[in-house]
């Protein structure tokens, strides 16, 4: 199974940080604690909370997608 981190599903969602660790917290969005007792999130729970909330999760399935910068 696929964990994510609390980073990762923010970035991948466009949003902070913080409202990820809010649905965490509210009970939305279901995790585990391990590690340390480091939240992670599982593709499961995640395809649940997307189906729930219809958002959109592309990122289960499609690698993250990260802009290239060049420096000249």
């Amino acid at each position: 199974m696929k964990y994510y981190t609390i980073e990762e599903i923010a970035e991948s969602l466009g949003v902070n940080v913080t409202s990820v660790q809010r649905w965490a917290d509210s009970g939305k969005l279901s995790y585990a604690s391990i590690d340390d007792g480091v939240q992670k999130f599982c593709s499961e729970n995640l395809a649940e909370f997307a189906s729930k909330y219809n958002i959109s999760m592309r990122f289960l399935t499609e690698p993250i997608q990260r802009k290239r910068i060049e420096i000249a």
